[in-house]
């Protein structure tokens, strides 16, 4: 990314939540110069449709810093906090755990978190994983546009952004995506 450009990435959960994750968290705020703008946490469900997977999805938000100057918008997302209990498929307990960032925003978060066993789906290597499974009745697309409606405006907006020099049409003759 540029300085002061925006990178939206579709990633699963444990980039988020998973401590062995902590290593490239560490790194987007260090040796990468990005702030942690926002997310949204899509349910299990998401991409059943599309790609026959259930698995808990997050769209994440970064910038990369201008000048070094750490964004007003920066979120914190290094650390994990229990946010709940429940009862493991086979007994005992398990913390539900998920980043800082949806503990202090848990409306960014498309439905609830639980074991995949509770569930019902969601689990790819084990009933005891977490998922969010969107609410009953949930229009999942209109609920992603009005998180995304909240999230911080003119991000991209920087005293030295300044309009492209010369635009260069394209040809009809050019596929569409094209780049010229």
């Amino acid at each position: 990314l540029k300085p002061g450009g925006i990178g939206i990435y579709i990633t699963s959960a444990s980039t988020m939540d998973n401590a062995a994750s902590i290593a490239f968290r560490n790194w987007v705020v260090t040796e990468g110069d990005a702030d942690f703008i926002g997310g949204v946490r899509l349910p299990n469900n998401a991409f059943a449709e599309n790609a026959g997977t259930e698995v808990t999805t997050d769209i994440l938000i970064f910038r990369k810093r201008l000048n070094d100057r750490v964004s007003t918008n920066s979120e914190g997302f290094r650390n994990t906090v229990v946010i709940d209990k429940a009862e493991k498929q086979y007994g005992g307990m398990e913390n539900i755990e998920v980043n800082e960032y949806y503990s202090r925003k848990p409306e960014n978060m498309l439905g609830k978190m639980m074991l995949a066993h509770e569930a019902g789906s969601g689990g790819l290597y084990s009933g005891d994983r977490q998922t969010l499974i969107a609410n009953k009745g949930q229009d999942t697309v209109k609920e992603l546009a009005d998180r995304f409606s909240k999230m911080p405006k003119n991000i991209m907006e920087t005293a030295e952004s300044k309009p492209p020099a010369e635009v260069i049409a394209a040809s009809e003759a050019d596929k569409n995506g094209t780049l010229v």
